[in-house]
């Protein structure tokens, strides 16, 4: 019985000799690829490839980060600033250092006049109060 059973499979398996095997021209061939490529690329991802992608783009901002904060630490700018500053692209992260840069290079020189700007008059009145000349 079972003899019968696998020259049966092996006859419904191999084409007929008087019926030519289909054959794909290179144009055919061409198009079933292209075919299931693009519905491969419409496919809808998994959430493996969206946990993925999701990581992908973390590691990609922490890394922005840490260009950003080291450019700011050799201009001298304190890493505080950092939260404040537009970080949406590269251009938008410069022109907000070249704002800045000017106020955090004064705050860094020395005082020279740790009084004030005085226009005269209140030293007067406060050395004659102290008695002094």
């Amino acid at each position: 019985m079972s003899e019968q059973n696998t020259v049966a499979t092996q006859e419904a398996t191999q084409p007929e000799s008087s019926e030519p095997g289909k054959t794909f021209t290179q144009e055919d061939v061409n198009r079933i690829v292209q075919e299931r490529l693009a519905r491969e690329r419409n496919r809808v991802p998994s959430d493996a490839e969206k946990t993925l992608e999701e990581r992908e783009k973390a590691v990609a901002a922490r890394e922005r980060e840490i260009a950003y904060k080291a450019v700011m630490k050799s201009k001298n700018i304190p890493e505080e600033v950092y939260e404040a500053l537009n970080c949406a692209s590269e251009d938008a992260f410069n022109k907000s250092l070249e704002i800045l840069s000017p106020y955090f290079q004064k705050a860094r020189e020395p005082i020279f006049n740790a009084v004030g700007p005085t226009n005269g008059t209140n030293t007067d009145s406060v050395r004659a109060a102290m008695g002094l000349k």
